[in-house]
């Protein structure tokens, strides 16, 4: 039932991609098999409760057959009386009515098996604010980052995303973090948002253990836009003031401003108050990439963490977006990941990370030198 489900739910919601790689008779094959399966456990547990079933309600009735005959013979040879055998008829009535209870629970029991293995592995996850009375609610952070020996691997996964990690970023300084895909950015990224503690090592923020540190507080800080985008059915307005920070008007225009969100704004007739579909579908790449970046720089954080932050943008608006991104930026503190060649205007700094380790840390000047004065093959690969 799970898996079904699942499968309807995936199914809805990469409609497009089904249609568009003809893949529908694939999904229909895997939810016809799904569909047999669980019907033949149904078949079975049906089978199994009505046989129950008749088999406690023929028990009930050669009950009573068994005490009336036996009630016939004790009368007859005067040990029981007509009104003794009525009230041992009732008693026995009662006494084993609870076990055609039974046959109904056998029902059910699978079903509940099921939910209560499915609600066990829920509840067997750990609580991110299980200890919210002992963390550390800071007035501020400055934007101080430091990595201390970090090694980290998900869930599930025996090979280390990031190995032995360490670097330190100041307060206001401007970093790029470049790799290949899957050399371990976004989980740095993550790491920093305090989505996952590493298994070693240590991550400092403003010198502060950040598993201390209020996850909720910690957010209100980062200005974090991931590669993946979500955005919820509802309004414009909606979407962006999603944080949960004071945000004025002042502050939203401002953000607007920064991801370059007016032109959506001014071409639809409600404004702020335009409706977004489920997941933006109405929206194309680029549009949900700038409300995601606006929603981001609300509530005035003192670090920005960017990742890919124009892969959806196309060359003139990206060049618009990296001056107003660089002017909205300078008091804090700015860490992006990017492939783009572009973005580099707007750090100082540079660092390479390949299969989860540090490779280089330099400056950007020393990062061109390195990388851009010698063989096309090593700019390509890390560029």
């Amino acid at each position: 039932g799970v898996q079904k489900n699942a499968l309807l739910i995936e199914s809805i919601a990469g409609l497009k991609n089904i249609k568009l790689f003809n893949a529908g008779g694939k999904f229909r094959a895997r939810w016809e098999r799904l569909v047999s399966t669980l019907a033949g456990h149904s078949i079975k547990s049906r089978f199994y409760s009505s046989s129950i079933t008749t088999v406690m309600g023929m028990l009930v009735q050669l009950n009573s057959v068994f005490v009336v005959a036996w009630g016939v013979y004790l009368i007859q040879d005067g040990d029981l009386t007509m009104g003794g055998l009525i009230a041992v008829m009732i008693l026995s009535s009662r006494a084993i009515s609870p076990v055609g209870q039974v046959a109904s629970l056998l029902a059910s029991y699978d079903q509940t098996k099921v939910a209560y293995s499915s609600l066990k592995q829920i509840m067997a996850l750990p609580a991110e604010l299980e200890n919210r009375q002992n963390f550390l609610n800071p007035k501020q952070l400055d934007g101080d980052i430091r990595f201390k020996n970090v090694s980290f691997a998900y869930p599930g996964c025996e090979k280390n995303s990031v190995t032995d990690v360490s670097f330190h970023i100041r307060p206001g300084e401007r970093v790029a973090i470049l790799g290949v895909n899957g050399s371990g950015k976004t989980t740095l990224h993550k790491l920093i948002a305090g989505f996952y503690q590493p298994q070693q090592g240590s991550i400092l923020m403003d010198n502060l253990d950040i598993a201390a540190i209020s996850p909720i507080f910690l957010r209100q800080q980062i200005a974090c836009v991931p590669q993946d985008i979500v955005l919820f059915a509802g309004t414009l307005r909606d979407n962006l003031t999603l944080k949960n920070v004071p945000i004025t008007d002042d502050n939203l225009i401002a953000a607007i401003h920064l991801a370059g969100l007016e032109p959506l704004i001014e071409g639809c007739p409600q404004g702020l108050a335009m409706p977004i579909s489920e997941g933006g579908a109405n929206l194309s790449g680029g549009q949900r990439q700038v409300i995601a970046i606006a929603r981001a720089f609300t509530g005035n954080p003192t670090i920005a963490l960017l990742d890919e932050p124009t892969h959806s943008m196309d060359g003139k608006s990206e060049a618009e977006f990296v001056r107003r991104l660089e002017a909205g930026t300078r008091d804090m503190t700015l860490i992006v990941s990017s492939h783009k060649n572009a973005l580099l205007s707007l750090v100082d700094r540079v660092m390479v990370i390949d299969q989860g380790r540090i490779v280089f840390d330099n400056s950007k000047q020393k990062f061109m030198q390195t990388f851009y004065g010698q063989k096309p093959a090593v700019k390509d690969k890390q560029a």
